[in-house]
């Protein structure tokens, strides 16, 4: 325990549940249209990524916020925000014994758009972390998009050497055993996600971390080398962008980017040579690679078809590459951002103290019944114990509830359904 004037800060880790809202009806032929030019509306809808609740004061106002490693502020509505915020929840100071007023003002350009905030002071809990003195923005103005968000404001987990940062104050508040946090992001919107700080939830992952140092001068961005984009088709693999080990992109890794993004006219190569059919017809056979980091070690992350191709639930027969064009560039090369498509499917460690950036496979996860009939739930019992299955849900003719796993209860209404001459179905479904 450490002592910050009256407040006591307790070092330690923590994990915050995350969740995000399902895919709405249209998404992607959204997706569709912004990659044919035909709209501007930005497909990176901030109500599709992932958020958790932190507390801030004293007593502790709780605010629902976007954990978001592409920006580096953190703010909330206030209650000088007016008709803009009156959807959410809004920070009052005289509430907080521990606020300090500031005199600056800011703001912050999203690409879904614009926010207003004086900057203050106070107290914030994230878990059972509590960080003293730390840097809020109090929106006063939003644009329409915040207005009618799902979530009040945004953490932003970029960092730089600036007491306004977020992520700074946590460092310097030294509130947590190591500097580093880590996403688990699910496939389905029913499942929770999480955020760790401090730690590793060893249960998440498989296999060995793969690091990539950030890219040099990158200021507050979690941005690598990114050396190469290619398809592949089995073990052959063809570039398809014009980073190069010698000229590397720079690859912005980003929890609050929804999808893969690249400049307009690097899209336009990659679509010539993953054809995905809009209505569903085919789909490609050649997986995604990329490959960042340290081009003596690098870092090579696959996607499969199922994984960067976007499939609309309620609307089916629509499917769109999971990628939108992206206008900016940094210094003078293309930038990527590898959003939530690609943390879908890898544990990614955020370390501020080594300046870099890990990944490893998840666990594998099969959901492996719905049963009636008591000869299922045995059959899928056995699989279960030899390890094939990690849950099963089973349902006797007694209406008795057989729980048996060891994760949490199936949830995914998108499955592969097989019938059996044991079993009325059986669901599989593989991360």
């Amino acid at each position: 325990m450490r002592m910050f004037g009256p407040l006591a800060v307790v070092v330690a880790a923590v994990t915050i549940p995350l969740r995000r809202l399902p895919r709405p009806s249209g998404w992607v032929n959204a997706i569709i249209a912004a990659q044919r030019g035909e709209t501007e509306e930005m497909v990176n809808d901030h109500n599709m990524c992932y958020f958790g609740t932190i507390a801030v004061g004293t007593p502790g106002q709780n605010f629902t916020v976007i954990f978001d490693t592409g920006s580096d502020m953190f703010w909330i509505p206030s209650t000088k925000c007016g008709t803009s915020c009156r959807f959410h929840r809004q920070f009052e100071p005289s509430e907080s014994s521990s606020f300090i007023p500031g005199k600056n003002k800011s703001h912050l350009a999203y690409g879904t758009g614009r926010v207003e905030f004086d900057v203050a002071r106070d107290n914030i809990a994230i878990g059972n972390i509590r960080v003293p003195n730390q840097t809020v923005g109090l929106a006063f103005k939003t644009d329409r998009h915040f207005a009618t968000a799902s979530y009040d404001g945004i953490f932003g987990l970029g960092f730089r050497n600036s007491t306004w940062i977020a992520v700074t104050g946590l460092i310097k508040a030294n509130v947590l055993p190591a500097n580093f946090f880590a996403f688990y992001l699910p496939l389905q919107a029913s499942e929770p996600g999480e955020i760790s700080f401090g730690e590793l939830n060893h249960q998440r992952y498989t296999g060995k971390f793969r690091w990539a140092p950030l890219r040099p001068g990158a200021s507050h961005r979690w941005t690598v080398d990114l050396l190469a984009v290619e398809i592949c088709d089995g073990d052959r693999c063809q570039p398809v962008a014009s980073c190069s080990p010698e000229q590397p992109c720079a690859a912005l890794i980003d929890s609050g980017t929804t999808l893969l993004a690249s400049p307009k006219q690097e899209l336009a190569v990659i679509e010539k040579s993953v054809r995905v059919d809009p209505n569903c017809e085919s789909i490609p056979s050649q997986n995604l690679r990329f490959v960042f980091g340290d081009k003596k070690d690098p870092v090579v992350v696959e996607l499969t078809p199922s994984q960067y191709i976007e499939r609309d639930m309620q609307l089916p027969g629509a499917c769109a590459l999971s990628w939108m064009p992206l206008g900016i560039r940094e210094h003078k090369q293309p930038l990527y951002i590898l959003g939530d498509t690609m943390m879908r499917h890898f544990y990614t460690v955020f370390d501020a103290d080594n300046f870099r950036i890990g990944m490893a496979r998840y666990v594998a996860v099969r959901d492996c019944g719905v049963c009636l009939l008591l000869p299922c739930c045995l059959v899928l019992s056995a699989m279960l114990v030899s390890g094939w299955c990690t849950q099963v849900f089973c349902l006797s003719p007694a209406s008795t509830i057989f729980w048996l796993g060891r994760l949490r209860l199936l949830r995914s209404p998108v499955a592969t359904v097989c019938n059996f001459e044991l079993c009325c179905a059986h669901l599989v479904r593989e991360k």
